[in-house]
């Protein structure tokens, strides 16, 4: 029987499992057995529902650093958020690569997929067909010669050749072939990245084009008659307590999806006539009936409502929110508000001016149908089913 091995170690929010779980629906029932190593088992439970059997990753630190540790750590370039994530420590990367040694040789895949698992594909790479798939950020161009720079903020931290020699040396004991780059951890037999070019980060450098965002269907354009707020904060993020105030000012316009809040946090916006969702929101639906969407900005998110052409406020938590946030600005479409900068207070009046901003408005109805238009040519999961064939075929 042939088997695919998911994988998904970095990242967090419900995008990775729902991307897996696209992919997974489209092998499933083939006669393939289906097995995902995922950062956050009890996450994946929409995996489970089609018969995937689900193993625990190998954890990186950064899965369980704090806020302040987090704080701490380097965003400057994906080299820098790696070895924020562990890989500068020799002593981790032996172990999660031992770790993920172990999970292919008890699995034994015929092919592996990589959403965020850089660990996972050196390991895979040149033993077992490889894809790796994600948005513009996880998937960088493999062919670069180092990772650019991807914000101002603060210089890289992390010299990409002292990186470079503890991950060959780790390699080493894999039998695993070193890398010349960087960017190399990212070299596949294949790759999917979902997302548009405006929310790629690395556009300028990607000389292959994007294959576009996984969507089941083309988004729903905002109906004439959106209104209210939409949000949705998806799991894993600390939501702040100025959100939930600012939110709470506008009362019965507000929907809600925040599985994350507290109990403090719940009744304070029941109280004030939000409707909170207990389950997922189908969001191609509420999504067009929505004047203004708000969310920590992840890419999925992000793609649908560029499609349905409607405005985004971001309330970022770290650097891919960010660079998203700061994409959708930059286009006229978005508001960007940092939530991880502790000097940033949020306040109703900030939601007010995103909410009622008739330009923002109509240059997000304008994006809508270019970006629909694209979807018309752009269709990553008929890309999948293309490539896989090729992969299974090798």
């Amino acid at each position: 029987m042939t088997t695919v091995l998911f994988a998904w170690e970095l990242g967090g929010g419900f995008g990775h499992i729902a991307s897996m779980r696209r992919y997974a629906t489209r092998l499933a029932g083939r006669g393939i057995r289906l097995v995902a190593a995922v950062r956050t088992p009890k996450a994946a439970q929409a995996l489970a529902d089609l018969g995937v059997e689900i193993l625990q990753a190998p954890p990186w630190p950064k899965a369980s650093f704090t806020p302040k540790q987090y704080a701490a750590t380097s965003s400057a370039t994906l080299g820098d958020s790696l070895a924020s994530a562990g890989l500068a420590d020799a002593d981790v990367l032996n172990v999660v690569l031992t770790r993920w040694s172990e999970i292919l040789y008890s699995v034994k895949p015929d092919l592996v997929i990589a959403d965020y698992a850089p660990a996972a594909a050196l390991v895979a790479r040149g033993r077992v067909p490889l894809m790796i798939v994600g948005n513009g950020y996880t998937v960088p161009p493999s062919d670069m010669t180092h990772f650019p720079l991807l914000h101002r903020t603060q210089p890289p931290v992390w010299d990409e050749m002292r990186l470079l020699t503890i991950i060959n040396k780790a390699c080493s004991v894999y039998g695993i072939a070193p890398l010349e780059r960087m960017p190399q951890m990212f070299a596949a037999d294949d790759t999917i990245v979902e997302t548009f070019p405006l929310l790629d980060p690395y556009d300028l450098q990607r000389t292959t084009p994007v294959d576009g965002p996984a969507f089941d269907a083309i988004p729903i354009a905002q109906r004439d008659d959106a209104a209210g707020i939409l949000v949705y904060l998806a799991p894993g993020y600390a939501i702040r307590s100025d959100i939930v105030r600012a939110l709470a000012s506008f009362g019965g316009t507000v929907r809600m999806y925040a599985p994350d809040l507290s109990f403090i946090q719940r009744s304070r916006l029941k109280l004030a006539g939000a409707q909170i969702s207990a389950t997922r929101l189908d969001l191609n639906d509420v999504l067009a009936s929505a004047k203004l969407v708000a969310h920590f900005g992840g890419s999925g998110l992000a793609a649908q409502a560029i499609a349905a052409g409607v405005p985004q406020l971001i309330f970022s938590t770290h650097i891919e929110q960010e660079l998203n946030g700061l994409a959708l600005q930059r286009a006229g479409i978005g508001r960007l508000l940092r939530s991880h900068d502790a000097d940033v207070a949020i306040t109703p009046g900030m939601v007010s001016d995103a909410l009622d901003d008739a330009t923002l408005a109509s240059r997000a109805k304008q994006a809508g149908g270019v970006h629909r238009d694209m979807l018309q040519l752009m269709n990553s999961l008929a890309a999948f089913d293309a490539k896989i064939l090729k992969l299974f075929q090798r």
